[in-house]
């Protein structure tokens, strides 16, 4: 049967006919390629522009299927749509698809914080096909929307609206001064895996000083961005931390 459609569509006129069969051969040769590209790094590196060269191909017969669309039929004119999408490949549709989902559902603005794969960090430049993610680790990966995980993406975005946690830490018997003990503490917080730090000088953890006297000095510790589900365990870790300190 589908032998005798793509026959049938063939005899139609000879562009369309042409066009379906390279549309085929381009298709059929994006699956040759990324088998080949399992242990070739260049090859894998070459594929990325596969798409952008069938889009090139399929510009180079626009014209002439602009002309003759309006002698198609009904069946033609879907199999003319159907090249379309085969020169553009699967996985380029998916992610253009997935692109536009996730940014009218919200769950994608640059600056926010996300985590795609186990990779947690800040939304940067935001493409056709693709987002850019800036890692905690200063590390720049670009993520293919189609590989995003729409869950992941929701709840990180809910976490960052909240209006974070506040807590305090007694440090009793310090023999450092309290701004030394505030600072150690603060760098403490920051180099939490759990501390998220959004865009801006303003938007970090603050520590100050509450209560002092001579054998105890507490501290108030403001965290912004931090879920509610990681608190206890920021709390232990920091007292842990200070009554190491003494």
């Amino acid at each position: 049967m589908i032998a005798d459609i793509l026959l049938s569509a063939i005899n139609v006129t000879e562009l369309l006919g042409f066009a379906i069969v390279l549309a085929l051969g381009l298709y059929g040769l994006s699956f040759l390629i990324r088998w080949l590209a399992r242990k070739r790094t260049w090859l894998q590196r070459a594929y990325r522009y596969y798409p952008a060269f069938c889009l090139a191909v399929a510009l180079v017969f626009l014209p002439g299927a602009l002309v003759g669309f309006y002698s198609m039929e009904d069946f033609q004119i879907w199999l003319a749509v159907l090249l379309v999408l085969a020169f553009l490949g699967r996985d380029m549709v998916r992610d253009v698809l997935a692109g536009i989902w996730l940014r009218a559902e919200g769950a994608l603005e640059s600056g926010g914080r996300i985590t795609v794969g186990g990779a947690t960090g800040r939304i940067g430049r935001l493409f056709l096909r693709s987002f850019e993610l800036e890692t905690d680790d200063g590390a720049s990966v670009r993520i293919a929307y189609g590989n995003a995980s729409r869950k992941a993406i929701r709840r990180l975005a809910g976490q960052q609206s909240r209006a974070g946690h506040t807590f305090r830490v007694p440090v009793a018997g310090a023999s450092r001064s309290t701004e030394s003990v505030r600072q150690h503490i603060l760098l403490l917080v920051l180099n939490h895996a759990f501390v998220a730090l959004p865009a801006g000088t303003n938007a970090g953890p603050t520590v100050r000083p509450i209560s002092v006297s001579d054998d105890r000095v507490e501290f108030e510790v403001s965290v912004r961005t931090i879920a509610p589900e990681q608190v206890l365990e920021l709390e232990r870790f920091v007292a842990e931390a200070c009554r190491n300190m003494q």
